[in-house]
């Protein structure tokens, strides 16, 4: 097993402020919106409980790094069988993908959508390919390409520009085209959302142990 999923709902997660670190209280407090504070400390504790298990040590010992792209990872982790992480959330609910490589995951909640309203998301071969479908595979198979490509994006720390990203669909199942094929993707539903994790099989600059400043 190359990875690991972990789900939370907002009522099983105490949004404990005393567990973010100074740069951590400083976005917190930048932020405006009550939701958007809630959503993020709600994930920070989330997620330090989890890599707190994983290294045996106190959640408020957990101090996150970031790399020059904005993705937590934390260093102590580099000598366990699953060093690296990411977490998503929406609607509600929290997710974290534990993994022994460059991981990326996304949730979403699928709602109804107009294609010509998501085109700019689109290759012109992906949006033909679903113009080409009935409508009422519209929603769900934009979606399930809207959090492969999210899962991507954060699984290479956004190393690719989201135009140079193709899939193809193949039996209602989007493949990466481009680039390459070391990327490993999973899809899975939770409830009412899909759910998409991204592994890069071989990563070429590993973020683990580069060095960046919290913020």
């Amino acid at each position: 097993m190359n990875h690991q999923l972990l789900i939370r709902e907002q009522h099983e997660i105490t949004p404990d402020l005393t567990l973010l670190d100074a740069d951590e209280l400083a976005r917190y407090q930048r932020l405006i919106n009550p939701q958007k504070k809630l959503e993020f400390v709600s994930g920070r504790a989330f997620l330090k409980q989890v890599l707190a298990e994983r290294l045996g040590v106190s959640p408020n010992t957990i101090s996150l790094a970031i790399t020059a792209s904005g993705k937590p990872y934390l260093p102590a982790l580099a000598k366990t069988t699953m060093p690296y992480f990411n977490l998503s959330h929406a609607n509600g609910y929290y997710l974290i993908g534990l993994s022994s490589f460059p991981i990326g995951v996304d949730i979403e909640q699928p709602k109804a959508i107009e294609l010509t309203h998501v085109r700019h998301f689109l290759s012109p071969d992906e949006y033909q390919q679903l113009k080409s479908l009935p409508k009422a595979l519209h929603t769900p198979l934009f979606f399930r390409l809207f959090t492969d490509k999210e899962a991507f994006l954060k699984a290479t720390d956004k190393g690719w520009a989201l135009d140079d990203i193709r899939f193809q669909l193949e039996n209602q199942y989007w493949k990466l085209t481009n680039p390459g094929d070391s990327f490993q993707f999973y899809q899975t539903d939770y409830k009412d959302s899909y759910v998409s994790v991204c592994l890069d099989m071989n990563p070429i600059h590993p973020k683990i142990s580069t060095p960046s400043a919290t913020r």
